[in-house]
């Protein structure tokens, strides 16, 4: 599951710091740190990890 949470942080860190860092540079740094979280907990738990962990079941969850 951490390999599955490692492949869906990257691209969205990626994206992250090439939408979200150039707007938010100036904005002081409690609040330029906080914004990282707040739109990436919510997305891969409601959005990514889900559709991740569907997509990955019998690699996650294989049987012996």
């Amino acid at each position: 599951m951490a390999l599955v949470t490692s492949v869906a942080i990257y691209p969205l860190s990626l994206l992250y710091t090439w939408l979200v860092v150039p707007q938010v540079k100036a904005w002081p740094l409690g609040v330029h740190a906080a914004v990282f979280p707040l739109a990436l907990v919510p997305l891969l738990t409601f959005l990514i990890m889900p559709r991740l962990s569907r997509l990955l079941r019998h690699w996650l969850y294989a049987q012996r």
